[in-house]
């Protein structure tokens, strides 16, 4: 069936109408999310965490058996510097800055290692 000039036209606007309105609607949709997440009700998940866990339990120290804040808490329970050692070496390869991670770790080790050749 060959359509007439008009009728494309009219087909056309209908397609960009309606494209139009999912747009429309899925922005919506992703206005709502992101005020629920501000507002810490949020169903999205990120890496598996939920978006009010990040604080609490955020993906880069939840990825092994144990939660990394348990480790530390165990390991060095009243050694600050080691306790941040232990805690930008863990997260190096899972935050985003690994250099800097591993940066940090080295200075509160210098720290320590200057405190005890005191």
């Amino acid at each position: 069936m060959k359509l007439t000039t008009k009728q494309r036209s009219a087909r056309m606007k209908q397609v960009w109408a309606a494209k139009k309105a999912r747009q429309a609607e899925a922005q919506k949709v992703l206005i709502q999310e992101m005020a629920d997440e501000m507002s810490g009700v949020s169903s999205l998940m990120r890496g598996g965490i939920p978006a009010h866990d990040l604080v609490s339990h955020p993906p880069h120290y939840t990825f092994g058996k144990y939660e990394v804040i348990d480790v530390l808490q165990d390991w060095f329970p009243t050694n600050p510097l080691l306790w941040q050692v232990g805690k930008y070496i863990a997260r190096a390869e899972r935050k985003g800055k690994q250099l800097e991670d591993l940066q940090k770790a080295k200075f509160y080790l210098e720290r320590e290692i200057a405190r005890l050749d005191k």
